[in-house]
Protein backbone atom coordinates (compact mmCIF):
# COMPACT_ATOMS: atom_id res chain seq x y z
CA UNK A 1 0.00 0.00 0.00
CA UNK A 2 2.74 2.27 0.34
CA UNK A 3 3.39 2.44 -3.28
CA UNK A 4 -0.02 3.18 -4.05
CA UNK A 5 0.03 5.90 -1.39
CA UNK A 6 2.77 7.63 -3.20
CA UNK A 7 0.95 7.40 -6.97
CA UNK A 8 -3.17 7.17 -7.23
CA UNK A 9 -4.62 5.70 -3.96
CA UNK A 10 -6.20 7.34 -1.22
CA UNK A 11 -7.69 7.31 2.13
CA UNK A 12 -11.52 8.12 2.87
CA UNK A 13 -13.13 8.99 5.73
CA UNK A 14 -15.44 6.52 7.06
CA UNK A 15 -18.56 6.30 10.11
CA UNK A 16 -15.60 4.73 11.71
CA UNK A 17 -12.24 5.83 10.47
CA UNK A 18 -10.20 5.35 7.51
CA UNK A 19 -10.57 3.30 4.13
CA UNK A 20 -8.39 2.72 0.82
CA UNK A 21 -9.59 3.88 -2.34
CA UNK A 22 -8.30 2.31 -5.67
CA UNK A 23 -9.79 4.38 -8.95
CA UNK A 24 -7.88 4.47 -12.03
CA UNK A 25 -9.73 5.25 -15.73
CA UNK A 26 -11.41 2.12 -17.38
CA UNK A 27 -8.44 1.78 -19.59
CA UNK A 28 -6.36 0.43 -16.75
CA UNK A 29 -9.36 -2.30 -15.80
CA UNK A 30 -6.90 -4.88 -15.48
CA UNK A 31 -5.05 -3.07 -13.23
CA UNK A 32 -7.71 -2.15 -10.83
CA UNK A 33 -8.34 -6.12 -10.65
CA UNK A 34 -4.97 -6.34 -10.07
CA UNK A 35 -4.96 -4.45 -6.88
CA UNK A 36 -7.96 -5.88 -6.02
CA UNK A 37 -6.36 -9.46 -5.79
CA UNK A 38 -4.10 -7.96 -3.01
CA UNK A 39 -7.29 -5.87 -0.86
CA UNK A 40 -10.14 -8.43 -1.85
CA UNK A 41 -10.31 -9.60 1.81
CA UNK A 42 -10.88 -6.19 2.74
CA UNK A 43 -13.36 -5.34 0.24
CA UNK A 44 -16.94 -6.20 0.29
CA UNK A 45 -18.23 -5.73 -3.24
CA UNK A 46 -16.51 -6.19 -6.44
CA UNK A 47 -14.70 -3.10 -8.32
CA UNK A 48 -17.08 -1.51 -10.76
CA UNK A 49 -17.29 1.43 -13.25
CA UNK A 50 -18.23 5.11 -12.43
CA UNK A 51 -18.04 7.36 -15.23
CA UNK A 52 -14.81 7.12 -17.54
CA UNK A 53 -13.61 5.21 -14.00
CA UNK A 54 -13.44 1.98 -12.51
CA UNK A 55 -12.74 1.40 -8.73
CA UNK A 56 -13.29 -0.13 -5.46
CA UNK A 57 -12.70 0.66 -1.86
CA UNK A 58 -12.00 -1.28 1.19
CA UNK A 59 -14.15 -1.61 4.58
CA UNK A 60 -12.50 0.42 7.88
CA UNK A 61 -9.68 -0.62 9.37
CA UNK A 62 -7.00 0.32 11.93
CA UNK A 63 -4.56 -0.19 9.56
CA UNK A 64 -5.70 2.21 7.28
CA UNK A 65 -5.50 5.04 9.98
CA UNK A 66 -2.15 4.14 10.83
CA UNK A 67 -1.48 5.17 6.94
CA UNK A 68 -3.64 8.41 7.40
CA UNK A 69 -1.90 9.22 10.57
CA UNK A 70 1.76 9.01 8.10
CA UNK A 71 0.63 9.87 4.81
CA UNK A 72 -1.59 13.21 5.20
CA UNK A 73 -1.37 16.62 6.95
CA UNK A 74 -4.72 18.69 6.92
CA UNK A 75 -6.19 16.69 4.20
CA UNK A 76 -2.91 17.04 1.70
CA UNK A 77 -0.76 14.11 0.84
CA UNK A 78 2.67 14.29 2.08
CA UNK A 79 5.67 11.84 1.97
CA UNK A 80 6.28 10.12 5.22
CA UNK A 81 10.24 9.64 4.03
CA UNK A 82 11.11 7.34 7.21
CA UNK A 83 8.01 5.13 6.98
CA UNK A 84 8.70 4.76 3.46
CA UNK A 85 12.02 3.62 4.17
CA UNK A 86 10.68 0.61 6.86
CA UNK A 87 7.72 -0.36 4.63
CA UNK A 88 9.05 -0.17 0.74
CA UNK A 89 9.53 -2.99 -1.05
CA UNK A 90 10.42 -3.54 -4.95
CA UNK A 91 6.36 -4.86 -5.37
CA UNK A 92 5.50 -1.38 -3.94
CA UNK A 93 7.70 0.66 -6.19
CA UNK A 94 6.30 -1.50 -9.09
CA UNK A 95 3.27 -0.27 -7.93
CA UNK A 96 4.02 3.60 -7.81
CA UNK A 97 5.26 3.10 -11.26
CA UNK A 98 2.27 1.84 -12.51
CA UNK A 99 0.31 4.19 -10.57
CA UNK A 100 2.46 7.71 -11.27
CA UNK A 101 5.08 6.49 -14.14
CA UNK A 102 5.51 7.09 -17.54
CA UNK A 103 7.99 6.50 -20.57
CA UNK A 104 10.30 9.35 -21.04
CA UNK A 105 12.14 8.56 -23.80
CA UNK A 106 14.56 5.37 -22.87
CA UNK A 107 13.75 7.22 -19.01
CA UNK A 108 11.35 6.61 -16.98
CA UNK A 109 9.18 9.74 -15.03
CA UNK A 110 7.34 9.54 -12.11
CA UNK A 111 5.19 12.45 -11.88
CA UNK A 112 5.48 13.63 -8.17
CA UNK A 113 4.16 17.14 -8.49
CA UNK A 114 1.82 17.26 -5.87
CA UNK A 115 4.91 17.05 -3.75
CA UNK A 116 6.82 19.46 -2.13
CA UNK A 117 10.34 20.13 -3.62
CA UNK A 118 12.26 18.88 -0.31
CA UNK A 119 9.57 15.71 -0.68
CA UNK A 120 10.99 14.84 -4.04
CA UNK A 121 14.69 15.33 -3.10
CA UNK A 122 13.93 12.81 -0.18
CA UNK A 123 12.46 10.27 -2.36
CA UNK A 124 14.83 10.73 -5.34
CA UNK A 125 17.55 9.80 -1.88
CA UNK A 126 15.22 6.70 -1.04
CA UNK A 127 15.08 5.51 -4.69
CA UNK A 128 19.24 5.67 -4.83
CA UNK A 129 19.68 3.98 -1.61
CA UNK A 130 17.02 1.19 -1.71
CA UNK A 131 17.34 0.44 -5.36
CA UNK A 132 20.26 1.89 -6.73
CA UNK A 133 18.26 3.71 -9.04
CA UNK A 134 20.22 7.12 -10.54
CA UNK A 135 17.23 9.72 -9.89
CA UNK A 136 16.94 13.35 -10.65
CA UNK A 137 14.54 15.41 -9.19
CA UNK A 138 13.72 18.02 -12.30
CA UNK A 139 10.89 21.02 -12.53
CA UNK A 140 7.98 20.89 -14.28
CA UNK A 141 5.90 24.03 -14.54
CA UNK A 142 4.84 25.08 -11.09
CA UNK A 143 6.03 21.42 -9.30
CA UNK A 144 8.75 19.10 -8.87
CA UNK A 145 9.33 15.53 -10.38
CA UNK A 146 11.18 12.75 -10.82
CA UNK A 147 12.86 11.38 -13.33
CA UNK A 148 15.19 7.81 -13.39
CA UNK A 149 17.95 7.79 -15.78
CA UNK A 150 17.90 5.33 -18.55
CA UNK A 151 21.42 3.84 -16.92
CA UNK A 152 18.93 2.69 -14.16
CA UNK A 153 16.79 0.66 -16.69
CA UNK A 154 16.93 -2.92 -16.56
CA UNK A 155 17.45 -4.17 -20.59
CA UNK A 156 16.05 -7.99 -20.91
Amino acid sequence: MAGSLLGDGTLLRTTAGWCFRVHHGLSQQWYVEYKYKFLEPYVQSPPRRSGNGYYFRTVTHPEFSTYREHFYRSNQKIVPIEFQRERMTGLGLAIWLMDDGSADGRAVRLNTQSFSHTENLALATLLREMFRLETRVNRDKDGFRLRIATASRIVG
